[in-house]
Parts: C-alpha cells; structure tokens; sequence
C-alpha cells in the first residue's frame, strides 16, 4: 500500500476514463480555419462554473470549475444489477470498447493482479463540426475495500495532484478503480469508478460514482471541451449501467 501511495505522489506532475471509461491522449481538434500547434478549430464557448443536471438515463452529473482550466466532475447512476456484475464489467480491460461509447481504440498494455495499464483513444464532436480525438495511457488500479482516503482529496483546486473523491456514501462500503495518466497531451487527468450497494442491497443493485480531475494544456481552454466531456461521462456511466443489467438479466434467465 505504501509503495502505491508513494506512485501516487511521483506522478502528480505528469498525471491525467469512462474519460470514455476514462481516457484521453494526444488531443486533435479539427475543423477549417484558425490552428494553434497540432490543434485546430473554430468555434465559440463561455467558461461554466458550477453545474448540476439530471440525464434522462438517470445518471446525474455536476461539474466544479477548479480553476480557469481546470475541472472535477463527479457523476453516479443506480444500476439494477449486484456490485459484482458491475465490477466485472469495468474490470474488462479488454473489452471496454465493447460497451463504452466513443472509445475508439482499447488496448490492455498490461494485466496485473490489482489493475492494468491502458492505451485508449477516444473521439467525439465537440460543437459547430468540430471533431475532439484524444489518446493516453493510462495506469488502472482496484482497490476492493476502497481507495484510502489519504489518496483523495475533497477540495482545492487538484494542484495536490491526489484524487477527486467520489461522491457516493460514506457510511457503505465501496470497490474502488482508479485511473491516473502516465502519458498523454492532458495536464492532469485522473479519476475514480466507485461501486457500493445500491437500494436493494449489493447482491441485487449498485450505486456507480465516477470522479475526475481534468486539466488540458494551456493552449486547449477547457471551456471548449468541458460541455462535451460532461455529457461524455453521463453518456458513459449510462452505457456501463445498460451493459451490466443485460449481463445480469441474462445470467438469471
């Protein structure tokens, strides 16, 4: 455990899901006029604060601007299926892209007993024909017991390089994955899936939370991209909940 907080600490400075599952490297924007390095677009969008909605797939997103670049985003959605179904589903590393929408390309560099490291590219239309494509590594972790909290924090503004802590119930316990970027065009990027029991108990329901921390890099304001990564990852924890009650459901049958 030691050894993993310490991993922790030495990648805060060049750290990064579902986030397509979590993941994003390497960003394109592509339209037709104005270019910055890689980077082209041509488009208009106004810096958003704090936001809270509900989709109509249950799954209810809220976003706190943590600086002018800078974003956490904290989403849950009840799924109708055990934690271990949802569990099994997100520690499919293999077949992530099977599910998960808007990931492109899913590679499992490598499988360890608690995790695997992950090369993902994702895309996505961003606004007025702009097209988004990203791609990083990112370096997955389980925690079965949960993620201890001196990996987390639960304010400030992400500059501690610790995780976002996931907005779920303290009082029930909780499987945790963590995703941290070890490669890729992001500043930061790093983030939480958590599972606990749901309503009906965790042999019969969840409650998904999902965590991130986003910061591009300061020539990609993420005004651009935050709309579009907001309804990414409702579009995601919705895609994982779909993916688990059909699992579920065709195990009982």
């Amino acid at each position: 455990m030691a050894s993993t907080q310490r991993s922790l600490g030495e990648r805060r400075l060049c750290c990064h899901s579902v986030t397509k599952g979590a993941l994003i490297t390497r960003p394109h924007l592509v339209s037709r006029q104005q270019s910055r390095g890689s980077i082209k677009f041509e488009t208009r969008a106004a810096a958003q604060g704090v936001v809270a909605r509900l989709v109509p797939s249950l799954v209810t997103v809220d976003v706190e601007k943590t600086s002018w670049n800078s974003r956490k985003l904290f989403a849950q959605v009840p799924i109708n299926a055990p934690v271990n179904v949802v569990w099994g589903c997100l520690t499919d590393y293999e077949g992530l892209s099977s599910f998960i929408p808007s990931l492109v390309e899913n590679r499992c560099l490598q499988k360890r007993a608690r995790g695997a490291l992950l090369y993902q590219v994702g895309a996505q239309d961003v606004a007025m024909g702009m097209k988004f494509s990203a791609a990083c590594t990112l370096d997955c972790t389980e925690f079965t017991d949960g993620v201890p909290e001196t990996f987390c924090s639960t304010s400030g503004d992400g500059s501690d390089g610790l995780l976002p802590y996931p907005r779920g119930r303290r009082d029930l316990p909780a499987r945790d994955i963590t995703f941290v970027m070890i490669d890729g065009d992001f500043h930061a990027f790093r983030g939480i899936w958590r599972m606990q029991p749901g309503t009906e108990g965790a042999d019969r329901s969840t409650l998904l939370c999902y965590s991130l921390y986003v910061q591009p890099q300061p020539w990609l304001p993420v005004s651009i991209i935050q709309n579009r990564i907001e309804k990414e990852v409702a579009r995601n924890l919705a895609a994982v909940r779909k993916h688990a009650e059909q699992l579920h459901s065709t195990k009982r049958a």
